[in-house]
């Protein structure tokens, strides 16, 4: 099912703690303790060639977010997925500028997501979720570029012109289970609405979620399409479950890795298609990496054995 959502603000309070029942989370990026206006893109961590990608992994109230930079040479980088920052540079308009369009007096750390051609675009939950709400704002110079203030001659959007922030949930079967669209910009069917401050966007629409894609759309083709987010709200259940579902696997599809969390002192196998077993190893650390680079195409399943418990996922390269 999927539901469209113009410009949304939530007038309205949430409650910390437990929530009917309901073990309440945060992701609001302030535990990773970035110093005054900086950001984080892994670039700091990358220590490869020239023109080699590296992938980065995080974790902000108990939800795993993934980054992945490239070093391009002569001084040249990119990142792709969730990038962090606390810079309040409202004026700048380009990429090397890592700030939210919003007032510099309510900015602390927050994501920016910048898609990544299905790596690094997932953010998983440790436990299955029921989302509640989060906050989003344009990039600098996507808003400047829509207002045509970016200095580039292109941009200013006009009628029926839109950028649009698509969140697609998938359960713990990776069953897609339903898209909510968010307008970024929408000069479509008469308005002229572009969000320029942190806004609360509704998510509650969103539940038995076990992680989330995020993809960009826009009528401008040139149009910058990145987004800012922060406060990440979902509820979780508790109980003697939660063991179990804590355990997380991403990203997913996959490209050169994945990711095991939660489950150290375990141990897991990674199966393909025909039931063969092509890796079986211990889980030794708190993220387990394993590396897919040398993987074909195809469907493969991650059989996780942990206190006592078979966990298991399937995954897509």
């Amino acid at each position: 099912m999927k539901k469209h959502m113009k410009i949304a603000v939530i007038a309205g309070i949430f409650l910390a703690g437990m929530t009917n029942g309901k073990a309440q989370q945060v992701a609001d990026f302030e535990n990773l303790n970035l110093a005054p206006e900086s950001y984080y893109d892994g670039g700091a961590d990358h220590s490869g060639t020239e023109y080699a990608t590296e992938f980065f992994t995080y974790q902000s109230g108990g939800v795993n977010f993934s980054v992945n930079h490239t070093d391009w040479g002569g001084g040249s980088n990119s990142f792709g997925g969730m990038a962090y920052s606390n810079l309040s540079d409202t004026v700048t308009a380009d990429y090397t500028n890592f700030s939210a369009y919003a007032n510099p007096d309510n900015t602390s750390t927050y994501g920016i997501f910048y898609p990544s051609w299905e790596v690094s675009d997932s953010i998983a939950f440790g436990e299955t979720a029921n989302l509640q709400s989060f906050k989003i704002a344009n990039h600098v110079w996507t808003y400047h570029y829509i207002m045509g203030s970016d200095g580039s001659g292109n941009g200013t959007f006009e009628t029926n012109d839109y950028l649009t922030l698509t969140v697609t949930a998938f359960n713990d079967v990776d069953e897609n289970i339903g898209t909510l669209d968010i307008a970024l910009a929408d000069y479509t069917e008469g308005n002229s609405d572009v969000i320029n401050n942190w806004t609360s966007v509704d998510l509650s629409s969103i539940e038995n979620v076990s992680y989330i894609k995020f993809s960009m759309s826009s009528s401008d083709t040139m149009c910058p399409t990145y987004f800012c987010m922060d406060d990440l709200t979902y509820t979780t259940a508790t109980g003697i479950e939660s063991n179990k579902t804590s355990i997380a696997v991403y990203p997913n599809p996959i490209n050169d890795f994945v990711n095991i969390d939660n489950a150290q002192g375990g141990s897991y196998q990674l199966v393909d298609s025909y039931g063969r077993v092509l890796v079986s190893r211990e889980i030794n650390e708190n993220t387990q990496r394993i590396s897919t680079a040398h993987l074909a195409s195809g469907m493969y399943i991650i059989q996780i054995n942990y206190q006592s418990q078979q966990i298991v996922k399937k995954i897509i390269k």
